[in-house]
């Protein structure tokens, strides 16, 4: 799981699968992996250093398990993003949870969990993340590092667990280039972290995204801890996201968090009770009884309150007109 005290393969030991970048031509290109179940891997459960290369519903648990500075899925390019090796790459329908990024042993200054969902990194062209469901990474949820691609559907819940200050989505290097990011929930828990960190990435397109940090009022940041901003503030500064949404309520110090994450890491439809709780979805529509999850999917709800205790108050109110919105 370490390394050897002589050689280069110090990065990739400990790899789930890993698909190599010499001789690219032999084994290295055109690979998918898919409806797999990796638990606890030593560093990346994927590993992906050739072209043309699908990863999808996959279900990966604690990824990163014995070192750091890694992910679920890893993808690592060359020197350019023109003259990579690793691009033409399709991340989909990933659940992965708890990314732990074990950094046990070593130097003291560089202690801080360091474990991520999906990692694209180094001269990666052209990768598209989308319909991703990634859950308490203790770094990041989803980072872009020198490398481009578009980002869709994917839901990033509760990552940045760890000390640093980081987002469910880092752009990272300004040689990053995002040609569209839409459709995304990135919904952030903890005090340090931030729903989208830009670090001189060049995010050409967003829309239609959910940025929500109940606890955080400055959850986008664009340049570390001097370049952080509201939501409202991140429009006018980027004059993206004119149909994107931030959290309709917010929380203090102390209080529940009311968001629930469920999720659907397998290959089957499932259906999830309810009980006998209302939840509102995050455009604020009723949701009880149960939800109805398909493969490989998630949906982030919040919770309004007891049923019986909601149909109590509105019949002393005489409001019984929003029933029908909850009860069939």
């Amino acid at each position: 799981m370490g390394c050897g005290t002589t050689g280069a393969s110090c990065t990739e030991n400990g790899d789930g699968v890993r698909i190599r970048r010499y001789e690219v031509e032999d084994s290295g290109h055109h690979n998918a992996v898919r409806l797999n179940r990796f638990t606890r891997t030593g560093y990346n459960s994927v590993d992906v250093f050739g072209p043309y290369t699908t990863v999808e519903y996959n279900h990966i648990v604690e990824p990163c398990f014995s070192k750091g500075d890694c992910g679920g899925v890893r993808t690592f390019g060359g020197t350019s993003l023109a003259a990579t090796e690793v691009h033409d790459i399709t991340l989909r329908g990933n659940v992965i949870v708890d990314s732990v990024g074990n950094v046990d042993g070593v130097k003291i200054d560089y202690r801080q969990p360091f474990g991520m969902g999906l990692y694209v990194d180094n001269y990666s062209r052209d990768v598209t993340t989308t319909g991703n469901t990634i859950v308490n990474a203790t770094f990041t949820g989803l980072v872009y590092q020198r490398s481009s691609g578009v980002i869709t559907g994917n839901t990033l819940y509760n990552n940045a667990t760890g000390i640093y200050y980081t987002g469910q989505i880092n752009l990272a290097d300004a040689v990053t280039v995002i040609g569209s990011m839409t459709g995304n929930v990135l919904y952030g828990l903890t005090d340090n972290a931030w729903t989208l960190a830009l670090d001189g990435g060049n995010l050409l397109a967003s829309d239609d995204n959910y940025f929500f940090h109940p606890w955080v009022p400055e959850q986008i940041t664009t340049g570390g801890w001097a370049g952080r901003k509201t939501f409202p503030e991140w429009q006018v500064w980027s004059g993206l996201d004119a149909s994107s949404s931030d959290n309709w309520f917010t929380l203090v110090a102390g209080d529940p968090p009311l968001s629930t994450l469920f999720v659907n890491p397998t290959a089957d439809p499932v259906v999830v009770s309810l009980g006998g709780r209302l939840y509102l979805d995050l455009d604020q529509n009723p949701v009880s009884g149960s939800l109805a999850l398909g493969p490989f999917s998630s949906q982030v709800l919040v919770d309004n309150g007891l049923l019986e205790q909601i149909f109590a108050d509105d019949f002393e109110s005489g409001d019984t007109a929003a029933w029908s919105a909850v009860v069939p």
